[in-house]
């Protein structure tokens, strides 16, 4: 083949199927898990949980304590304090780790007994 010829591109086209049973794991190991109205957060791998503005309502359960990964203390954003649990519908006693009620944050409260 001479330089003056033209050459016409090779395209090759490889599929892969990714459902195919063998390529895909449908479970995966977590560990312990701890579940909080109706999820499952894992124990080991739950490091941030915002739970803010769900509509959550009740009473916190108190193996929420064992995500010891967590930090329930709020947070200063832009000058305000942000909880990972704000405005939702959370009835005092909270659990242990929640150390302070302003752990919290805002809740409407006036469905609790």
């Amino acid at each position: 083949m001479s330089l003056n010829e033209k050459t016409l591109p090779i395209i090759i086209c490889i599929i892969f199927d990714f459902n195919d049973e063998e390529t895909v794991d449908e479970e995966t190991e977590t560990g312990p898990s701890v579940n909080l109205w109706g999820v499952d957060y894992s124990i080991e791998n739950t490091t941030e949980l915002d739970l803010s503005d769900n509509q959550l309502t009740g009473i916190i359960p108190e193996t929420i304590c064992e995500l010891t990964n967590l930090n329930w203390s709020p947070v200063n954003l832009w000058g305000v304090d942000y909880s990972y649990l704000y405005n939702n519908q959370l009835c005092p006693p909270y659990p242990s780790c929640i150390e302070f009620e302003d752990d919290v944050g805002e809740q409407d409260t006036s469905d609790c007994d």
